[in-house]
């Protein structure tokens, strides 16, 4: 029998997205969303603002020597400036993250991004990680986050 040559894999499609978001039913705007593969990926600076004040609140700590994002749930997030200003489109400067992720210390296996310097996430990733609900309205085209009460 022939031997199989194994296929490539499939570049990453990645692409910004101008969908709504909505969060505990307020409509946001300003967070830099990517449509990456079909699933929606969020810097995770905005979701640690969009969520600062709530139930789902999250610190967020960079170790650089270490490459280390670490994630304290409960805690409030300290902001850096960078949240929710959408700016150019960088999806062409999209690369898998090789920073590794803890939440409250325990290390976590969450696929990121590296685009325009920053890390993205997946939404429903996170929210299943730190306790928050996403959801979608198909027929408005909205993203919906809820925190935990």
């Amino acid at each position: 029998p022939a031997e199989e040559t194994p296929a490539e894999p499939a570049e990453d499609v990645v692409m910004p997205t101008n969908q709504a978001l909505q969060v505990n039913g307020e409509a946001v705007t300003g967070a830099q969303v990517y449509n990456i593969n079909g699933s929606n990926y969020f810097k995770l600076r905005d979701v640690a603002a969009m969520l600062s004040g709530t139930g789902s609140q999250f610190a967020l700590a960079y170790d650089a020597a270490a490459r280390q994002i670490g994630l304290t749930t409960g805690e409030a997030y300290t902001p850096d400036g960078s949240e929710l200003t959408a700016g150019e489109d960088q999806s062409a400067t999209a690369v898998r993250s090789s920073q590794s992720l803890t939440i409250d210390g325990e290390s976590a296996s969450l696929t990121a991004y590296n685009i325009g310097g920053n890390n993205y996430f997946m939404l429903r990733d996170l929210g299943e990680a730190l306790g928050f609900e996403v959801d979608y309205d198909a027929a408005t085209r909205t993203m919906i986050m809820n925190s935990a009460a």
